[in-house]
């Protein structure tokens, strides 16, 4: 019974710290920039798009992350964005990472667009990110309910939050 309480209290202590541990490797709501108008990718030829996107959904909505190809951070996405991504073909490995990691592999062929759905299942403490790779007929579907969201510069974020200081 001892052991049981103290682990409560372990995990009543700890807890904040994982949580917070895990956020870390999130972009925070803030440093999304909503575009007002659709964009469109211009690729040169031979090269190939990914639209990565994420419907609007209650369920998963305080959870957002970025997206990788291999260790580069592309982009972001939270509830009802999307962003595309203009690559060179061949085998890319695209990954997202809140508290779990998970990564679908795409053979990228030259002048073509492959869309890729992002999704959020349950996880311990924070949401676990779902990549799945769509139809053509579903992406193209899906892309003109959803806002075009960039990640912000490391320059915007940090006049943001400057900006957020002095109005304290």
């Amino acid at each position: 019974m001892k052991a049981i309480i103290h682990f409560g209290r372990l995990l009543g202590a700890l807890g904040p710290a994982i949580i917070m541990a895990g956020c870390a490797s999130m972009p925070g709501f803030d440093h999304f920039k909503a575009h007002e108008s659709a964009s469109e990718p211009t690729p040169d030829p031979g090269q190939s798009v990914v639209y990565f996107y994420r419907e609007k959904k209650f369920r998963g909505s305080g959870v957002s992350y970025y997206v990788y190809d291999d260790d580069k951070i592309i982009g972001g996405l939270k509830s009802g964005t999307y962003f595309f991504y203009v690559t060179s073909p061949g085998t890319r490995t695209f990954c997202a990472e809140t508290e779990a990691k998970v990564c679908k592999t795409l053979r990228l062929m030259a002048d073509r667009t492959y869309y890729v759905i992002g999704d959020v299942e349950m996880g311990m403490w924070v949401g676990r990110p779902d990549l799945t790779i769509v139809s053509d007929l579903e992406g193209e579907a899906t892309i003109p309910h959803l806002t075009y969201a960039t990640l912000m510069s490391k320059e915007e974020i940090e006049a943001q939050d400057a900006e957020d200081d002095e109005s304290f």
